[in-house]
């Protein structure tokens, strides 16, 4: 088999492990959630509890996307050679905690930005893994220009407008991936 072969074959597993995962998007709509949540929370909150509430509950969005799989019909982990690219996404994406809590400690008004970012970076490796780079990666690019210009833009409502920004942003690439899948599906 020559490279071109190869790459063929690889193309038609990826193309059909995003097909039978339903695009993955129960993950996507438990990250609307959590940013929702955290719109919502910024309104109440000070940013001290914000950040608290915003660190604590990072940890919840891959299991309510576990919960949301039925709903969704859609697959959060896959069980394939590519879906277990999934992992190594999530922990090089897990990284961005290093300059997140030092953040927290010294200019916490940086922390919603840093969030947001942060929790995008894996982004494009599971747009790759199911052949869907430039859908996936464009998540990422409106994502982080959409945060950085809020974030100047709104300065004294940070802790509200951003997540309601990156929810807005999650809700229409679930809409997206799930009009994408269809149209693979037919």
């Amino acid at each position: 088999m020559n490279l071109s072969e190869i790459k063929a074959v690889i193309d038609v597993e990826r193309h059909r492990n995003y097909v039978d995962a339903g695009g993955g998007v129960a993950l996507p709509v438990a990250g609307a959630i959590y940013w929702i949540v955290l719109s919502v929370a910024g309104l109440y909150l000070n940013d001290r509890l914000w950040c608290l509430l915003a660190f604590a509950s990072s940890g919840l969005i891959f299991p309510l996307g576990l919960l949301l799989q039925r709903p969704t019909r859609s697959s959060a982990v896959n069980k394939t050679a590519f879906g277990m690219l999934l992992f190594a996404a999530l922990f090089s994406m897990l990284c961005f905690w290093g300059v997140t809590i030092p953040l927290f400690y010294s200019a916490r008004e940086f922390v919603p930005l840093s969030l947001g970012f942060g929790m995008s970076l894996h982004w494009p490796v599971i747009g790759w893994m199911y052949g869907r780079t430039i859908l996936f990666s464009l998540h990422t690019a409106v994502r982080t220009v959409a945060i950085i210009a809020l974030w100047y833009i709104y300065p004294d409502d940070r802790f509200t407008v951003l997540p309601a920004a990156i929810a807005a942003i999650y809700l229409a690439t679930a809409i997206a991936i799930a009009i994408d899948v269809a149209r693979y599906r037919h």
